[in-house]
């Protein structure tokens, strides 16, 4: 419920039918709902769910470096065209797949629910990798001014972080992370259509009998 009503606010700021500024409308349920998802890798490392742990944390990890370390500290990219992007992908994306979950549990799924949760991604997730990295890229520049989350020494831990050289890294890294979680995600949705076409196919025969 907490991704749609993001989408809906997402939605009716750019049909017009409300006039605010995007981000900090939805900011404090983003930050809620995008900082549970956390919980998504605690759930693998228990194996409460099956999936791969190296995968669900560079995509959580992510989304909440983005969140946190970009969007909270500098304002001023708030309104840029990379963060309408990723907002879009992201909100559709988890609207899609949490909905498909609540179906999962009370035992029926329809159709085109699955389609879409295994389809979808193709445009949406490409969508948002592109607007996270667009994001950051814009960034860099007032990280490298203000010297945003820097750690100088002396102090007491005596280590020195750079907040700039870090972006860069995280930038750098989805180059070879992002063609596998795509690759892994292709995997996963030709095996769901072609269940769902088997049973498709099951109950026509059954109609049909």
């Amino acid at each position: 419920m907490g991704w749609v009503s993001m989408l809906f606010v997402l939605l009716s700021s750019v049909t017009g039918l409300k006039k605010f500024n995007l981000y900090e409308g939805i900011e404090p349920i983003l930050k809620i709902f995008q900082t549970a998802a956390l919980l998504e890798i605690l759930h693998v490392a228990l194996g409460l769910v099956k999936s791969n742990l190296t995968m669900t944390t560079f995509q959580v990890f992510s989304r909440i470096f983005v969140v946190w370390g970009i969007m909270h500290n500098i304002p001023e990219i708030h309104n840029h065209v990379s963060v309408m992007m990723f907002l879009f992908a992201w909100f559709v994306t988890e609207s899609i797949r949490y909905t498909y979950y609540f179906f999962m549990l009370i035992g029926f799924i329809p159709y085109y629910l699955i389609w879409a949760r295994y389809s979808l991604f193709i445009g949406l997730y490409p969508l948002g990798v592109v607007g996270e990295l667009l994001c950051m890229y814009k960034s860099l520049h007032y990280v490298e001014e203000r010297g945003i989350l820097n750690l100088t020494l002396p102090n007491r831990l005596n280590a020195s972080f750079n907040f700039y050289y870090f972006l860069i890294a995280v930038m750098l890294s989805y180059i070879p992370i992002f063609p596998q979680l795509f690759s892994h995600m292709l995997t996963h949705r030709e095996k769901a259509l072609r269940l769902m076409a088997k049973k498709s196919a099951e109950i026509t025969k059954k109609k049909q009998n």
